[in-house]
């Protein structure tokens, strides 16, 4: 059977979502889930810059941190990167076995309902399943984020996003 990149997608979240119940796509589906990631451009080159300003100010704020982690380091699902379900940032407290992921949500994160905007269904969706695997999960808004470097304050706006207190 043939799918276009959208359904491969759409098939990824359903086997992302079925790991609670142990249950892996055959390794002929995570092929082509793979390939129609790489075709498919999902980030655009401002998202990425913003991203790597991110990482950047989290270091300066001396917050160790990951990026573009897959939440199924440790389970059955192995997609590899560069996948729509990697986790922009992840903040892990070994002491208290605490995860924390951090999404960047740019424009295409969301759609406009009377008048303003919400999640789409894929970022909730994604929301839903990294809870489900036990992390607690912090957007970052683009649009506040743009707000907060057109006044220079995007240090202040992740200290409180991540209750800081320095």
């Amino acid at each position: 059977m043939r799918f276009n990149n959208d359904s491969l997608q759409q098939l990824a979240l359903f086997y992302a979502s079925a790991q609670a119940q142990a249950q892996a796509p055959p390794k002929s589906l995570l092929d082509q889930f793979e390939a129609a990631t790489e075709e498919e451009e999902l980030v655009d080159a401002n998202v990425a810059q913003d991203q790597q300003l991110v990482s950047r100010i989290l270091t300066q704020l001396n917050i160790e941190h990951s990026t573009e982690v897959s939440p199924f380091e440790k389970g059955n699902l192995a997609i590899r990167a560069p996948t729509i379900l990697n986790i922009d940032f992840v903040i892990s407290n070994d002491v208290e076995d605490k995860k924390v992921a951090v999404e960047f949500n740019g424009p295409n994160h969301y759609m406009r309902s009377e008048g303003i905007n919400v999640e789409g269904g894929r970022t909730k969706f994604k929301r839903r399943l990294l809870e489900g695997l036990g992390y607690t999960v912090v957007s970052i808004n683009w649009n506040e984020w743009r707000k907060a470097k057109d006044t220079g304050t995007e240090e202040d706006y992740l200290r409180n996003l991540l209750n800081i207190d320095i």
